[in-house]
């Protein structure tokens, strides 16, 4: 089945509008996951370069870290992991979500969904908000939101607690923020 989204209204909204027909058409059984997840993707890169202005994420000075996107996180992904005791077959999954939060910038912040409009604006690596952060955050609370692996320790604790799984926060498996 050939999933047409260029009607789609474009603008700011145009990502949740998305999402929205994504999830509506699997709901009716339209499609099969797998192209569905592959039409989500060939239009959410598609819009890469416009999603920092539309989001209005903004981003401040490089961290000291080498490499670029989220490949450079795998590693503290990694030990975030282990000190969660999760298997480290999840990695691929976290760096999904990264690449989906925030592309890999330890600094974004969205100042434009509902969490930063209730005055809760989602940060870092994860995109948690600070009340999450805190929550999820252990000992590494103090280092910080923006923190890298506060970050991810937070994000996936988060995620294990709320959905169960390192999986349950896969885009593959969540197209959406979770």
């Amino acid at each position: 089945m050939n999933l047409d989204f260029s009607s789609q209204q474009q603008g700011p909204n145009s990502l949740s509008t998305f999402q929205t027909a994504l999830t509506n058409r699997m709901q009716q059984g339209q499609s099969s996951t797998n192209s569905i997840v592959n039409a989500y993707n060939n239009r959410r890169n598609s819009q890469v370069t416009a999603a920092p202005v539309s989001r209005n994420i903004t981003y401040a000075a490089k961290t000291g870290n080498t490499g670029s996107g989220v490949e450079r996180w795998r590693s503290t992904v990694q030990q975030v992991l282990n000190k969660l005791g999760q298997p480290l077959s999840g990695t691929d999954a976290v760096l999904r979500r990264i690449k989906f939060e925030s592309s890999g910038n330890p600094n974004a912040i969205n100042r434009s969904d509902s969490n930063a409009k209730a005055g809760h604006a989602s940060q870092g690596l994860m995109q948690t908000i600070p009340g999450t952060f805190a929550a999820n955050a252990g000992s590494y609370a103090s280092k910080g939101i923006t923190d890298p692996f506060a970050s991810i320790y937070a994000g996936v604790n988060y995620g294990i607690k709320r959905y169960g799984s390192i999986s349950a926060i896969d885009p593959l498996n969540r197209p959406r923020g979770y």
